[in-house]
């Protein structure tokens, strides 16, 4: 490491110090050695508020996304710059908990996948907390497996028509959209047919019930998709992309 770089990373380290300091609770100081406190698997209304609300700070300083493009909300900094701000942040507790599958897949997956438009418009707000999503992956008597969805997507026109059902997903109640796994190959086997979609869980016919707790506390649902219509652009990559989400 040359010294410009050195010393870039030290000022960054400094201003990530001074944030954390003034706007995130210390670890030690608010519980014991062990306990998780900082409510990864926290659901409740107030949770989710407090992850935003703190995710909203992290982009107005210019702390979130430090490694995602420029052109999405992200700081186009570098895996040096996210290691310093991780090891500063382990002595804090960060409230995001109810993000982590907004920013830990739905958005790395359009950022991968998406159309230019798709990012424009969703991930500048996922990375603010202004967007929360969930993923809408496993259907019943597929063990897990999303790659193999009895969900059905069908064109009709300038839309899809999505049925069918979701199960174990985290997030589902207080989401804005879900990201969902499909067939949509009338006449192809099940993995030939995979395609992803944006779903806005406000639509017509989306039904969120059946919370319940897993293990480790998280809270998952059932989702039912009856006749649920979406555009045709909130489809994510394209048809018959098989493989992993």
């Amino acid at each position: 490491m040359n010294d410009a770089i050195a010393s870039e990373l030290a000022r960054f380290r400094s201003r990530v110090r001074a944030w954390l300091a003034e706007n995130a609770q210390c670890r030690e100081a608010v519980s014991p050695p062990g306990h998780a406190a900082d409510g990864q698997n926290g659901d409740s209304p107030q949770a989710v508020e407090a992850a935003k609300s703190f995710q909203a700070k992290l982009y107005d300083a210019g702390l979130a996304g430090l490694t995602w493009p420029e052109a999405y909300g992200g700081q186009g900094l570098t895996m040096a710059h996210e290691r310093v701000f991780n090891e500063e942040a382990g002595g804090y507790l960060i409230p995001t908990g109810p993000l982590i599958i907004s920013l830990g897949i739905c958005a790395p997956t359009l950022l991968e996948s998406g159309t230019e438009e798709q990012r424009l418009r969703h991930i500048p707000r996922m990375l603010r907390g202004d967007e929360v999503w969930c993923q809408l992956f496993c259907d019943p008597g597929t063990v897990g497996e999303p790659t193999h969805p009895r969900t059905r997507a069908v064109r009709d026109g300038d839309a899809w028509v999505i049925n069918g059902q979701k199960i174990w997903t985290a997030g589902a109640h207080y989401s804005d959209y879900g990201l969902l796994f499909a067939h949509a190959g009338a006449d192809v086997p099940n993995r030939r047919g995979l395609a992803k979609f944006i779903v806005d869980m406000r639509s017509p016919g989306v039904i969120v019930h059946s919370r319940r707790r897993t293990i480790d506390r998280t809270a998952v649902s059932e989702v039912l998709l009856e006749n649920v219509r979406i555009p045709v652009g909130n489809l994510v990559g394209h048809v018959n992309a098989a493989g992993r989400p």
